[in-house]
């Protein structure tokens, strides 16, 4: 009987033993050196999801971004600028003020993408571009911008085609002679038809510059950076394909 009773004892003792090394091991292992998890490797580094649709004054709207800072311009970006401000002001002198078109609030529009438009370049560009992994961020937004800035001239683009449509139904022997001849120069060759090409021109410009910032993350944002740069390519793949399919079978 002494016998059963120390086996006992020694039997409760080791169940006691055990059940607090599970509660230390498994409680509080966070919390001891030897035990400490390590930390997860090759995080994958945040970036901004393109929404699938936007208006153009949203787009607009987050186009700014407080860190900006152009120090470089681009040349190219700064000629067509100035190329576009001068078919904005020609525009807003042809419009008819007895027809509501819209014009002259598609052309604030426009003008405010055009500095944008600047900014973005100037930042993107080589010289001016933010290196090393912790910059990631800003230059994945700076990407996103450019991205974004190209969307809204294509969007602004289309809208000048709305317009021109609009004016190709107006039937010219019912409105006075000054508005028939505002009508005849919107629809002229230096008139809104310049404008949508100098926008599509603009959003081409942007693409360029959106896809130079990725090559610029790709190389000098890491090996994070890199394999972002490898994902972006496979969703523009994507996308082209897409596209692609669309234009051939609707």
């Amino acid at each position: 009987m002494k016998y059963i009773i120390i086996g006992l004892v020694i039997l409760l003792v080791i169940i006691i033993i055990a059940i607090i090394n599970k509660g230390t091991n498994g409680g509080t292992r966070g919390n001891t050196g030897g035990n400490r998890p390590h930390p997860p490797t090759n995080r994958p580094l945040p970036t901004r999801p393109i929404p699938k649709s936007q208006t153009l004054d949203q787009i607009i709207n987050g186009l700014t971004d407080a860190k900006d800072n152009t120090a470089v311009r681009d040349d190219i970006i700064l000629v067509a600028t100035k190329k576009t401000h001068q078919t904005t002001k020609r525009i807003k002198e042809y419009a008819p003020t007895s027809l509501d078109l819209g014009i002259d609030s598609l052309m604030v529009q426009v003008n405010q993408l055009m500095i944008y438009a600047n900014r973005i370049a100037g930042n993107a560009h080589p010289n001016n571009f933010r290196k090393g992994s912790n910059n990631f961020t800003y230059n994945n937004n700076l990407w996103y911008r450019a991205k974004m800035a190209g969307v809204a001239f294509s969007q602004a683009a289309d809208l000048v085609q709305n317009i021109l449509n609009q004016l190709h139904k107006i039937d010219l022997k019912n409105v006075s002679s000054s508005d028939r001849q505002k009508i005849m120069q919107l629809k002229a060759n230096d008139g809104l038809v310049a404008l949508k090409r100098d926008l599509n021109d603009h959003a081409e410009m942007m693409f360029r510059t959106n896809k130079t910032l990725k090559e610029l993350i790709r190389k000098h944002c890491g090996k994070g950076g890199a394999k972002w740069a490898k994902k972006m390519d496979k969703h523009g793949k994507e996308a082209r394909l897409k596209a692609e399919r669309k234009r051939r079978w609707g």
